[in-house]
C-alpha cells in the first residue's frame, strides 16, 4: 500500500537522482586518468625514472650488498611491483636522474607492507637509508608526519645527478608484494591528495546517500530486504575504505585489529547480505523445492568466519601449511556461496522472473571489473597494477546502479503480476457465484421441495441434505467474499470468520462454541492471499473437528502477533494418532496451504485434547505494492 504522505513519484525522484549522483562519480573518477578530451592526462615527472626493476626475494636470504652486486640482466623489468605468485618478499631498484636541486616524494602506493626498507644510493655512495616502517605504524606521526594511507618518503636529491633507489618489502605469509613506485613534487602531491580525498569524500557521500534511502524505505515499508540492501552496500563500502589505508584514522584500538585477512570479515558478511538479499529480490521461500535453495547463508558466512580466524593465527604464527589450507578451505566455501547464489537465478528465470538477469548482470560488472582483474594481476598476467580501490569503486557503483533499476523493473513486474492475479481472483468469484452459487440454490430449492412432499425417513434425510447444501453455500460465499477483496483489515476478516462460525453452529448444542479474537491497535492489513488460505484451513479444521473428535467444546482463538497473525484451534475430544490414514490427508492438505505463504503449521493430539496452531505473515513480502 503506497503511504499517502510518500508518493511513489517521490520515491522515483530519489532513485533517479541516485542515478544522476552515480554517473557523475564514475566520470569524476575516471577524469584523472582521461581528461577533458579524451586522452590520457600525463602526469609531470620530477625525476625522470630511468628504469624500475623487481627480485624475488621469498625467503628474504639476499642483503642490500648481494642486491647491488647482482646483475641487472637477472631482474625482472616492470612498470609497477607485482611479485604474484612468486613469492611475499622481494626486492626493488627504481634508477632515476634528477635535472635539478629538489626534494622529492617517493609514494608507495598501497597501505599494507608488513616491513618497508628505503634507500638511496648515489652511483657509489649511500646519500640516505630511511628508518624501517610498516602499516602498523602508519597511524603514528612519528612515523607518518603527513599522515598519509601509503608509505610516503622524502628524497634529498641533487642536480645533474643519477640515483638509485633500493626497496625491500615483506608482507606475511599468503599475501603478494605489489605496489606502484610514484616519484612526486611536494606542490604536485599535496594536489593529488586533495583531489583523491575529494572522491573518497564523493563516493562515501553516495553510499551514504544510498543507505539513507534505503533506511527511510525500511521506516515506511519495514522488510528484511531492505536490511539486507544496506548490509551489503555497507560492508563493501566500509571494506573498499579500510582497504585503502583509511583505517589509520581510526582509534588505536580498532586500527590495530586491521589488515589484509581481518578485513575480509566484511567481505563474508557483503556475500551473506548478498545471499540473504538475493533470496528477497529474487522471491526464493523458505518453502523452496530443493534443499540447497533452503541454506541459511549465516552458516556460510560462519563458516567463512572461523576461516577467516584461522588465517589470522596461522599467519601470526607463520604456519604456511595451515595458512595455504585455509585458504582453499575459504575459497571452497565461497564457491559454494556463488554456486547457491546462481541457483537462486536459476530458479527464479525457470519460474519466469525476468529481474533476475539484471540482478546477474550487476554481479558481473562486480566480477569482471575487479575480481577477474586483481587474479589477472596476481597471476602476472596483467603486469600493470591498476588501482585496487579504484576498480572496485567503481564495480560497486556501477553495481548499485543496475541494482536500482533491477529493482525498479522488478516492482513493475510484481505490480503487473498482481493486477493480473486481482483480475483472477474477480473472475473466479464471478463465476463461483453465477455457476456454482446458483446451481446450489436451484438444488436447495428442489430439495425443499421435496421435503413438502414427503414423509417418514425419506424427508428427514432430504431435509439433512437441504441443511447441508446449505451450509455448502454459506461457505461457497465467505469463499467469495474472500476472493473478492482488494484490501483487507485483520478486524473486519476476524469479524467474517467469526459469523461464519455462529452460521455454522446454528441449531447445534453440542459441541460449545468457544470464539475469541485478540488484536493489537496497530494491527497493519491482511494480505488476501493469507487470508483465502486461513479461511479455508479453518473450514477443514473445523470439519475435522465436528466430523471425528466427538468433543464437548472446541476453542477458536485468532491474534496478532507482529509480524503474524495465528489461529489456534482446540477441541476436547479423544484425539487420534497422527499417522491415521483417514485423517493424515486433511493434515497434509492444511499444512500445504500453510506453507504456500510462508506459514507454519503445528498439530498436537493426546487422548482428551487435539490442538492445530496456524501461524501466518500478515503481509507478504512476496507481494508488495510498492517495494522499490
Amino acid at each position: 500500500m503506497v503511504n499517502p504522505i510518500e508518493p511513489e513519484s517521490y520515491h522515483r525522484k530519489l532513485i533517479w537522482w541516485l542515478l544522476f549522483l552515480g554517473s557523475l562519480l564514475t566520470h569524476a573518477f575516471l577524469k584523472p586518468v582521461y581528461g577533458q578530451n579524451g586522452r590520457k592526462t600525463q602526469v609531470t615527472e620530477p625525476v625522470r625514472v630511468l628504469a624500475l626493476h623487481q627480485l624475488p626475494d621469498p625467503d628474504s636470504r639476499i642483503t642490500l650488498e648481494q642486491a647491488q652486486n647482482i646483475p641487472l640482466r637477472h631482474w625482472q623489468p616492470v612498470s609497477a611491483v607485482n611479485f604474484g605468485s612468486k613469492g611475499r618478499s622481494g626486492w626493488v631498484v627504481s634508477q632515476i636522474y634528477s635535472l635539478r636541486a629538489q626534494e622529492v616524494k617517493l609514494e608507495l602506493q598501497t597501505p599494507f607492507i608488513d616491513t618497508v626498507q628505503v634507500w638511496l644510493f648515489t652511483k657509489n655512495d649511500l646519500v640516505k637509508k630511511y628508518p624501517t616502517t610498516g602499516y602498523w605504524r602508519l597511524p603514528h606521526s612519528s612515523h607518518n608526519p603527513n599522515e598519509h594511507r601509503y608509505y610516503l618518503f622524502t628524497l634529498p636529491l641533487e642536480a645533474n645527478q643519477a640515483y638509485q633507489v633500493y626497496i625491500r618489502g615483506y608482507v606475511k605469509p599468503g599475501f603478494s608484494l605489489k605496489f606502484a613506485v610514484q616519484y612526486w613534487q611536494p606542490a604536485a602531491f599535496w594536489w593529488h591528495m586533495r583531489y583523491v580525498d575529494w572522491h573518497w569524500a564523493l563516493f562515501v557521500g553516495m553510499i551514504t546517500m544510498t543507505l539513507g534511502i534505503t533506511v527511510i524505505r525500511f521506516g515506511f515499508y519495514p522488510r528484511r530486504i531492505y536490511v539486507y540492501f544496506a548490509g551489503y552496500i555497507f560492508s563493501l563500502a566500509l571494506y573498499a575504505l579500510l582497504n585503502d589505508g583509511w583505517g589509520i584514522f581510526l582509534p588505536a584500538v580498532i586500527q590495530q585489529q586491521v589488515n589484509p585477512i581481518t578485513n575480509h570479515y566484511l567481505l563474508s558478511l557483503g556475500l551473506c547480505f548478498l545471499l540473504l538479499f538475493s533470496r528477497r529480490f529474487l522471491h526464493i521461500s523458505k518453502q523452496a523445492p530443493h534443499w540447497w535453495l533452503r541454506i541459511n547463508p549465516w552458516w556460510l558466512c560462519l563458516l567463512l568466519i572461523v576461516f577467516i580466524d584461522l588465517a589470522q593465527f596461522a599467519s601470526l604464527n607463520e604456519h604456511l601449511v595451515l595458512l595455504r589450507f585455509v585458504y582453499r578451505l575459504g575459497l571452497l566455501v565461497a564457491l559454494v556461496a556463488a554456486l547457491i547464489w546462481i541457483s537462486y537465478l536459476r530458479h527464479a528465470l525457470r519460474q519466469g522472473f525476468q529481474p533476475a538477469w539484471l540482478l546477474l548482470c550487476s554481479q558481473l560488472v562486480m566480477l569482471l571489473v575487479y575480481f577477474f582483474t586483481k587474479f589477472l594481476e596476481n597471476t602476472g598476467l596483467l603486469p600493470h597494477i591498476l588501482p585496487d580501490m579504484l576498480l572496485f569503486r567503481l564495480a560497486l557503483v556501477t553495481e548499485i546502479t543496475i541494482i536500482t533499476i533491477g529493482w525498479l523493473y522488478r516492482q513493475k513486474v510484481i505490480r503487473e503480476s498482481k493486477e493480473q492475479l486481482q483480475g483472477q481472483r474477480e473472475r473466479m468469484a464471478r463465476d463461483l457465484h453465477d455457476s456454482i452459487g446458483s446451481q446450489l440454490t436451484h438444488i436447495v430449492l428442489r430439495l425443499d421441495s421435496l421435503v413438502r412432499r414427503t414423509s417418514g425417513e425419506f424427508q428427514e434425510q432430504t431435509h439433512r441434505l437441504a441443511d447441508f447444501t446449505r451450509g455448502t453455500i454459506q461457505m461457497l460465499r465467505e469463499t467469495i467474499w474472500v476472493l473478492d477483496q482488494k484490501r483487507l483489515s485483520v478486524s473486519s476478516f476476524a469479524n467474517r470468520l467469526q459469523n461464519f462460525l455462529h452460521k455454522l453452529w446454528e441449531g447445534r448444542e453440542n459441541p460449545v462454541l468457544n470464539w475469541e479474537f485478540l488484536s493489537t491497535a496497530t494491527a497493519p492489513e491482511l494480505s488476501p492471499l493469507v487470508a483465502q488460505h486461513l479461511f479455508y484451513i479453518t473450514q477443514e479444521a473445523i470439519n475435522n473437528a465436528l466430523k471425528y473428535a466427538c468433543a464437548t467444546r472446541i476453542d477458536v482463538r485468532l491474534a496478532t502477533q507482529i509480524p503474524n497473525l495465528v489461529l489456534t484451534i482446540t477441541d476436547n475430544g479423544g484425539g487420534f494418532d497422527l499417522a491415521n490414514t483417514k485423517r493424515i490427508n486433511g493434515i497434509n492438505y492444511m499444512r500445504k496451504r500453510a506453507e504456500e505463504v510462508g506459514g507454519q503449521f503445528f498439530i498436537t493430539s493426546t487422548f482428551k485434547k487435539t490442538e492445530i496452531k496456524i501461524s501466518m505473515p500478515i503481509i507478504l513480502e512476496e507481494y508488495p505494492v510498492i517495494d522499490i
